[in-house]
């Protein structure tokens, strides 16, 4: 059984992210979706999206590896993953971006110019090639 900070741990490990634990709250009504992150009892941040239309499969592979390959430079190593991506693709309408300004960029200081939504999205992630940093 995974613990909550197993994840953090290994996003450290494997991906060189500076990861921590959140807690995600998800609401679901109708075609309007809204999650709030939540890091140590405090919103950091939040968004809300109405879906528009249908979503469309989206097969991600067709993107190409160039395209999907994330890297970062920690602890001088580079680590270099392309995650792999399946599901659905559809457009949608961003209502709500806000983020804290020290966790999370405040998302509100811009403007939307555009969204898109991705029910039944997966998304796995590699463990990530390492090189030293010169």
């Amino acid at each position: 059984m995974n613990r909550p900070w197993d994840s953090a741990d290994n996003g450290n490990r494997n991906w060189g992210l500076d990861k921590r634990v959140a807690r995600f709250d998800w609401q679901r009504r109708g075609r309007r979706e809204r999650v709030a992150v939540h890091h140590q009892d405090r919103e950091i941040a939040a968004l809300t999206l109405d879906r528009l239309g249908p979503a469309l499969p989206f097969p991600g592979g067709l993107l190409p590896a160039g395209w999907r390959t994330l890297g970062q430079i920690r602890d001088g190593q580079r680590f270099l993953y392309t995650p792999s991506v399946r599901g659905r693709l559809g457009l949608a309408r961003l209502r709500e971006a806000r983020g804290d300004g020290e966790h999370f960029p405040t998302l509100q200081a811009g403007r939307s110019r555009g969204a898109l939504a991705l029910p039944d999205f997966h998304m796995h992630f590699p463990v990530a090639r390492t090189e030293p940093h010169r």
